[in-house]
């Protein structure tokens, strides 16, 4: 399986590693483009067999995890809608408020 992960942050890396152990192809999208390549580096060195690579957008795949703050993942999935057609996308998103760690965040409504 080939799998998006949008936002190579700590989640998104996290994630990546699982599925990089069961042997799942991973993309690790990020807007900037050497802030994926970084990621991608490090965890082809963890995983030197695995099929890593990075991007600065989603592309065609079998799954995609936006792996992003709570109040991003709707707006970017939204954009990126056309790519996502056909794809499973896990949502991990928790709204929590990264400022006090301990508060949950309130749903914006628009």
């Amino acid at each position: 399986m080939r799998i998006n992960i949008v936002g190579p942050g700590n989640m998104g890396r996290a994630i990546a590693a699982r599925a990089l152990t069961g042997g799942h192809g991973v993309c690790l999208v990020h807007p900037e483009a050497q802030r994926g390549r970084a990621a991608a580096a490090e965890l082809k060195q963890r995983f030197p067999d695995g099929e890593t690579d990075s991007a600065t957008a989603a592309q065609a795949s079998d799954m995609t995890v936006p792996a992003l703050p709570y109040d991003a993942t709707p707006e970017v999935a939204g954009s990126a809608r056309a790519t996502l057609s056909g794809q499973v996308v896990v949502d991990i998103r928790n709204p929590v408020d990264f400022a006090t760690m301990d508060s949950r965040r309130q749903p914006s409504v628009g």
